[in-house]
């Protein structure tokens, strides 16, 4: 009896306590399973479509208000349509079960900078897990430009139909900021560039007025020559005249010094002669000791290296204008269509008509700055459609018909189909 019952309650012991230490083993990998999933995929990642590249990112979450807010960038590269610029075009949040609250329309848009922009999603819960962002680009429908085949006929360009492509990022929840309202205004702001344009603005300005100065110093001593030396030269050309000027002064009084003792020298020579002995050797040494005339140096040559003359006689040969006369450059040559295409308020261009109802038919001629883009309108068939010169529709008879709009210049085609029901 008593081994039956401590059998009993070793069973129960074993019930219990196995689920316990399997729970406390198992749970610790479970949580830390848990903490390691993160859903984020190429968020904050540059991703390319139709040759544009964009990237979704800096993720908020505003809780008073519960908007979810991602900024998204586009950058456009050589040869992409400017027409096909990528656009969000669907929000999904999902919640911890997998669920989705979907939004595919209603978002706001807030510039933040040049290539940035904030997109609103509104009534988005705060129990999502993560979410996805989905950004589309469509290329619209065109035509190349017709051809010609051997025999000299045109040949009708090939239509090329609207092509859109998607791409999407996901974010989890971990990778989201979670802030208020109040915080949200100063937060989502458009980033300025202001302090960068002028730090350049201003690097540039000296560069500018250093070059300026330099030009300036360079063009006033060039004209001022024809007129006179400058401020700074005439200066130095008075010092150097008057230097001279005092020097050949003092040239000319020595040599009037000389002069003034030349006869007394004669003289003495003269009573030498007459003495012959005594006093003609003493006005012979009288005039032997009487000092040499002086010679100044030969500076009468440095008036000639420091004139100017030769350089005032004519202005620098490089300041003639004639290299800057745009002669053969005035005549704008004409731009010539090389497309066409045409947009309608119908998908794919596909026009369907009720009698009575009208529409309007828009032909796209590029390019933008071509000389003539005046079209004319033409149908396959009469009698089902009217249609005037600006390309408006009005359905009057059941049946399908091909409406064409030609360029006047270089006669290009782009061609639709419209139905009336």
């Amino acid at each position: 009896m008593k081994r039956a019952k401590g059998n009993i309650i070793y069973t129960i012991f074993l019930v219990v306590s196995i689920p316990l230490i399997l729970f406390f083993m198992v749970y610790p990998l479970v949580k830390a399973g848990m903490k390691t999933v993160n859903y984020t995929e190429d968020y904050n990642t540059a991703m390319t479509i139709n040759s544009y590249r964009f990237k979704f990112s800096e993720a908020v979450y505003i809780t008073d208000t519960k908007q979810f807010v991602v900024s998204l960038s586009v950058l456009q590269e050589a040869g992409a349509n400017e027409k096909a610029k990528p656009y969000m075009s669907k929000f999904i949040a999902y919640d911890k079960k997998k669920n989705q609250n979907a939004v595919t329309d209603g978002f706001e848009y807030k510039p933040r900078n040049d290539i940035s922009q904030y997109v609103y999603v509104q009534n988005v819960e705060d129990n999502f897990r993560y979410v996805e962002t989905y950004a589309t680009s469509t290329v619209p429908e065109y035509q190349d430009p017709a051809t010609k085949d051997a025999f000299g006929d045109e040949v009708p360009g090939e239509i090329h139909k609207a092509v859109s492509d998607t791409k999407y990022c996901r974010i989890d929840r971990k990778d989201v900021r979670f802030i208020t309202s109040d915080e949200a205004e100063k937060l989502l702001v458009m980033i300025s560039n202001e302090s960068e344009d002028m730090s350049i603005s201003s690097e540039n300005d000296t560069l500018s007025t250093g070059d300026t100065s330099y030009i300036d110093v360079d063009i006033n001593t060039s004209y001022d020559i024809t007129s006179g030396l400058s401020s700074a030269d005439t200066s130095s050309n008075s010092s150097l005249t008057s230097s001279i000027t005092s020097s050949e002064s003092s040239q000319n009084d020595r040599q009037n010094s000389s002069n003034s003792t030349a006869p007394n020298d004669n003289n003495g020579n003269n009573d030498g002669g007459g003495s012959n002995n005594g006093g003609g050797n003493g006005g012979g040494g009288g005039g032997n000791n009487e000092p040499e005339p002086y010679e100044p140096p030969q500076t009468t040559a440095a008036p000639q290296t420091t004139q100017p003359p030769q350089t005032t006689s004519e202005p620098p040969q490089t300041t003639t204008p004639h290299t800057t006369r745009p002669p053969e450059t005035t005549q704008p040559q004409a731009v010539h269509p090389n497309r066409i295409y045409l947009e309608t308020d119908f998908e794919n261009n596909n026009v369907v008509l009720n009698i009575g109802s009208e529409t309007r038919l828009h032909a796209i001629v590029e390019p933008v700055n071509a000389a003539d883009k005046s079209v004319r309108w033409s149908c396959n068939k009469t009698g089902i459609i009217e249609i005037d010169s600006e390309g408006k529709v009005k359905a009057i008879a059941k049946g399908k018909v091909i409406v064409t709009a030609e360029t006047n210049d270089g006669g290009l085609k782009a061609s639709c189909m419209v139905t009336v029901n």
